[in-house]
């Protein structure tokens, strides 16, 4: 009987030669994130959370009815310049009380009663992996709007962050649009909407819309797309059956 192969380690290199810098496993992600990229329901309120964080009064979460179609969470929240993207998503476990308080900020110009954040530690940041190995990230923030694209990795890092581009954008535009090509979905949009309703629905001033794109004979398989590319607001000019989960 075939002996099962084992991965062989690298060997013995000059002392010259050798970098002692760290490397990540292929698991490493997995382990730090733990359920938040496991389990889908964790993952779906881990992203609504970040927009709850992000001072947003709206969310609108595209759900997918199938595999390999688009999941987008959109928030009006104060989104992030690009140097606040690069700190807070490069860095393994950023903590956000550390750095932004416990009190959440909300965007110039918007008036709420005060909120607590519900993240600590940023491993919320992490929830697209549930669904994919990559997704990308659209931010506005003082005028400008950066895009991301935000990959799996091992080795010098547990994921990568390529920019894709950075343009002004309308001074009074702010907010986070995170989405993906899932591949794999697991819940029904009525699911997720309870599922998040029974967490955030006690605040009159955060509304949530879960969205699906519906055929004449329901739900509609969509073809993959490029994640580089600004689908979300395109979805929102779909035929869609709208499901109101917290309606000021």
């Amino acid at each position: 009987m075939a002996r099962a192969r084992k991965n062989t380690e690298p060997s013995a290199q000059p002392a010259l030669q050798l970098s002692l810098a760290p490397t990540f496993g292929a698991q490493f992600l997995a382990q730090h994130a733990g359920q938040v990229i496991a389990d889908p329901q964790v993952a779906i309120v881990e992203l609504v959370a970040n927009a709850w964080d992000a001072g947003a009064d709206r969310v609108s979460i595209a759900w997918p009815t199938a595999s390999k179609t688009l999941l987008a969470v959109e928030d009006n929240g104060t989104g992030m310049t690009a140097e606040q993207f690069a700190f807070r998503w490069k860095m393994l476990s950023y903590t956000r009380t550390e750095f932004q308080g416990t009190a959440v900020e909300f965007p110039k110009g918007v008036r709420h009663r005060p909120r607590a954040a519900f993240g600590r530690n940023g491993i919320g940041r992490h929830a697209m992996f549930c669904f994919a190995d990559e997704y990308t990230v659209e931010t506005s923030c003082e005028g400008k709007l950066s895009s991301y694209l935000v990959r799996r990795g091992a080795g010098l890092a547990p994921f990568d962050i390529e920019p894709r581009r950075q343009q002004a954008a309308d001074p009074d535009d702010h907010g986070t649009r995170i989405w993906t090509n899932a591949l794999s979905v697991g819940l029904t949009p009525t699911d997720i909407a309870e599922l998040i309703g029974s967490r955030f629905v006690a605040d009159p001033d955060f509304q949530i819309l879960v969205r699906v794109r519906l055929d004449r004979d329901g739900p509609r398989r969509e073809q993959s797309r490029s994640l580089d590319q600004p689908e979300p607001r395109a979805f929102a000019r779909q035929r869609v059956r709208d499901l109101g989960v917290s309606v000021a």
